[in-house]
């Protein structure tokens, strides 16, 4: 029935009255005890809010979900965010499908991090156009960084005196190399001009990378045979530190982007190429046209360094694993301790003690 009240429509529905048209109305078993239509209706109605109610507690679940938004709410709310502690139960409570506090607190630590890099970067801006400001006023030209276009965090020459003395020795011994690395390997980020020779940019760094390797080497080799420093010592410590230096750089400098994947992928891929083509490459090149075509090789020290190399990625895969295959600080501090422990036994029982009788026979 439809009723109107004062200019509005108010729609009223009552219970079928028709046995017949209706599908929640109890089976009869028996016409005689059927009785009148209002009265099956009423059984229907009183059957379907057994079933529903009682039965599959419909107005519990509802109640349950209601409770369950309101926690969400709750949570959602940042003065009740704040009353959580790391790692309790509630933490672990979603607030979306893919999000939670710890996801929350993760963005706002970046975020902060983030705004202390601009804030960094707008103070040293200001001090540069204060010291600009400052020139301009004591009628010298301004410096020629700020005529250079494109600025960036790499504003200055190489070839500028640092400030600060104790930085001088450096940048002495340096100077060179920025002279003949400026010269020969073109600037190919620097504009749209160069930007197309950069094949040229990178064969030029291989090259100067195997020139610079080179020379290492021979200079390792010298001061092993003045120290009486056995040859696996040197290449196990300092030729093996030397060469993995940009490696390691090239690891810090992802990881601080947020890449950790692409920095442990760096590292364990470093060592199959070095392991494979390291080694491959230079016995192809050079026992191809050497007579006889083979290299005597001292393994009095060869198998104890195979199995600390079998013994690292043992330490290294178990470290990962049992932390969750999340790299943490600690980690790092106990991987540098481990090679730290290496180092000791390289120089003090590989050299000093002489364990494995390698200065004895040494052709150094």
């Amino acid at each position: 029935a439809v009723l109107a009240v004062k200019g509005k429509v108010k729609l009223e529905v009552t219970p079928p009255t028709s046995p017949t048209k209706s599908p929640l109305a109890p089976a009869s078993s028996s016409s005689g005890s059927a009785g009148t239509g209002p009265a099956k209706a009423k059984a229907g109605w009183a059957k379907l809010r057994k079933t529903v109610v009682t039965e599959h507690k419909f107005a519990d679940a509802v109640l349950a979900v209601k409770d369950k938004w309101k926690d969400k709410a709750t949570l959602l709310n940042a003065d009740a965010a704040k009353d959580v502690a790391p790692g309790s139960p509630r933490e672990s409570a979603k607030i979306t499908p893919t999000m939670t506090l710890g996801h929350i607190r993760a963005y706002r630590a970046e975020a902060a991090r983030v705004a202390s890099n601009l804030a960094a970067k707008s103070k040293a801006a200001d001090l540069k156009a204060k010291v600009a400001a400052q020139r301009l006023e004591e009628g010298a030209g301004p410096a020629a960084d700020d005529t250079k276009d494109g600025g960036g965090d790499d504003d200055g020459s190489p070839f500028t005196p640092p400030d600060d003395m104790k930085d001088y020795p450096l940048w002495a011994l340096s100077v060179p190399w920025y002279f003949v690395f400026k010269s020969t390997i073109p600037p190919c980020g620097s504009s749209d001009y160069w930007r197309k020779w950069y094949l040229v940019s990178f064969f030029m760094s291989i090259a100067w990378i195997g020139f610079i390797t080179h020379w290492m080497v021979e200079w390792c080799v010298k001061i092993g045979c003045m120290l009486n420093i056995p040859a696996v010592v040197m290449g196990t410590t300092v030729l093996a530190a030397g060469t993995s230096i940009p490696d390691a750089l090239s690891s810090i400098a992802v990881a601080k982007d947020g890449l950790a994947d692409m920095a442990v992928a760096n590292a364990v891929g470093s060592n199959v190429f070095d392991i494979w083509l390291g080694l491959g490459l230079p016995w192809l090149f050079y026992l191809s046209w050497q007579t006889p075509s083979y290299i005597l090789v001292n393994t009095e020290e060869l198998i104890p360094s195979s199995l600390i190399l079998a013994g690292v990625l043992v330490l290294y895969y178990g470290a990962v694993a049992s932390n969750g295959f999340k790299l943490t600080c600690r980690m790092g501090w106990i991987f540098i301790g481990t090679y730290g422990v290496y180092a000791l036994y390289s120089i003090f029982l590989v050299w000093l003690m002489d364990v494995y009788d390698l200065q004895e026979g040494s052709t150094i």
